[in-house]
């Protein structure tokens, strides 16, 4: 039986028996290969502990979160490693969705990465990367496919890992492309010159819901309002609480608050096309040329 395939995931070699929508995949030429997270399926049930701490879909314990997919399957996610135990009849998409949406997302916080709810695209002759965030529904993904459709490249489309480096912050992601339509929603991928698996991280803005009616409207945030708003667009933001991290990760956070651009973006209600101002303000937050 073929082994299985190695994924680009994070900036994390990832082994899984089941295809990754977003993740890179690498041509097997190391079989010596360093890996950091192996994802199988598994033939028995993933039980979880009746003493196990819980939040809602998520039980911790013995250093393991077990999420339940009702009606799909049960995940145990360690630091390196993600067990799935499917529910009869469901199919590998269904598995493949609930990996991407919140499997890996776990994996890294059990790693003590921080997770962005964001997307994010390095765009022409910029200097880093501009993350977008916003809640589920926000318009993260249709602004990604507009920043895209203008040669950008993406980093991430959902979910966004953030890793301070001697350069400043690095985001990573599942790059090779996004989820965008009425549900289920179809996967697009990208071409590979579309994708890039890590950038330096130039500026961050939060779309505003609901929408406006008037202009689009732009604000800068800055000291506790701008570290409430990474803490609030945390993706999966129980997972930390539930670990016990999120107090640990406040001085990083509070660095990150203080030093790099952060605004809420409110766009007109129906507005899909970007408007030569959202370009303008976009590129420049980003040290990129004009986008039109």
């Amino acid at each position: 039986m073929p082994s299985a395939p190695d994924y680009l995931a994070y900036q994390l070699v990832v082994r899984s028996s089941l295809p990754i929508p977003g993740a890179i995949a690498l041509a097997p030429l190391d079989p010596g290969r360093a890996r950091h997270v192996d994802i199988e399926i598994s033939e028995g049930p993933v039980v979880a502990d009746a003493a196990a701490r819980r939040a809602g879909p998520y039980h911790l314990f013995d250093k393991q979160v077990i999420f339940e997919a009702r009606g799909v399957g049960r995940y145990r996610c360690t630091g390196g490693a993600i067990t799935i135990a499917r529910v009869d009849g469901a199919d590998d998409a269904i598995l493949a969705g609930f990996l991407v949406a919140t499997a890996l997302p776990i994996c890294l916080w059990l790693r003590g990465e921080f997770v962005l709810h964001a997307a994010a695209a390095w765009l022409p002759n910029a200097a880093g990367a501009v993350a977008i965030a916003g809640r589920s529904g926000s318009g993260k993904s249709t602004v990604l496919r507009e920043l895209v459709g203008l040669g950008a490249r993406m980093v991430a489309d959902d979910s966004l890992c953030l890793r301070r480096s001697a350069a400043g912050l690095e985001a990573s992601g599942l790059a090779a492309g996004y989820f965008l339509g009425a549900a289920p929603r179809p996967f697009h991928e990208l071409r590979r010159d579309q994708q890039v698996p890590a950038a330096p991280l130039a500026g961050l803005v939060i779309l505003e819901t609901p929408r406006s009616h008037s202009p689009v409207g732009i604000r800068p945030l800055h000291g506790v309002s701008a570290l409430e708003a990474l803490l609030n667009h945390r993706h999966r933001a129980r997972v930390p609480e539930l670990l016990g991290i999120a107090a640990s990760q406040l001085g990083m956070l509070s660095a990150v608050a203080a030093r790099l651009p952060i605004h809420l973006w409110q766009r007109r209600e129906g507005a899909i096309a970007l408007a030569p101002s959202e370009l303008d303000f976009l590129a420049g937050l980003s040290g990129a040329g004009a986008l039109q």
